[in-house]
């Protein structure tokens, strides 16, 4: 892969950004099996959750969903499948918690749906996790609060890259979290 590439997938632009990650998946053959029996994208893969993370304003993030795809482009050129990649369709499996977690998302009285998201496995966990992680760029200061009690150890990047230009506030929160996810 020219460093072209990967660096459309780093750009500025999130336009950009999200051009080069298409890009990708076209010329890696996964398109289709992103796509449901309805011909629409389910929004729960690990391929098209490394699009939401490349197209994140969290520097971290986007830096492991660049990072995710150079795996993918590695494992689909050693001959692994779009199962095997996670580009496969998969069904929402859990409606009702999603729809929870968008209503939680900007309503700062509403609480995650903790238990429910700890339910979940693989990618749609993942996604549950990206989806609160997201609220960052908005100093949600529920964030620090959920990442631990999900175990969600894959944010200690996005958690501490964030604690350093937050508030005083919402840094102590950060670093608690982090150090929390760390020990366990």
């Amino acid at each position: 892969m020219r460093l072209r590439r990967w660096s459309a997938l780093a750009d500025s632009e999130y336009e950009i950004r999200e051009l080069a990650w298409q890009g990708l998946v076209t010329a890696l053959g996964l398109d289709a099996s992103l796509r449901g029996p309805d011909g629409k994208v389910g929004l729960m893969t690990h391929v098209e959750l490394l699009s939401v993370w490349i197209g994140s304003s969290l520097p971290a993030l986007m830096r492991m969903g660049i990072d995710g795809m150079r795996a993918v482009v590695q494992q689909v050129r050693r001959g692994s499948s779009a199962t095997d990649v996670g580009a496969t369709w998969l069904p929402n499996p859990a409606l009702e918690t999603f729809q929870k977690i968008r209503l939680a998302l900007f309503d700062p009285e509403a609480a995650y749906p903790i238990d429910e998201i700890k339910a979940l496995t693989g990618s749609p966990r993942q996604w549950a996790e990206t989806m609160i992680l997201l609220r960052l760029q908005a100093a949600d200061v529920r964030v620090p609060d959920a990442m631990p009690r999900l175990g969600a150890e894959w944010t200690v990047p996005v958690l501490d890259e964030v604690a350093r230009g937050a508030s005083p506030e919402l840094r102590a929160l950060l670093v608690e979290a982090s150090r929390s996810l760390q020990a366990s």
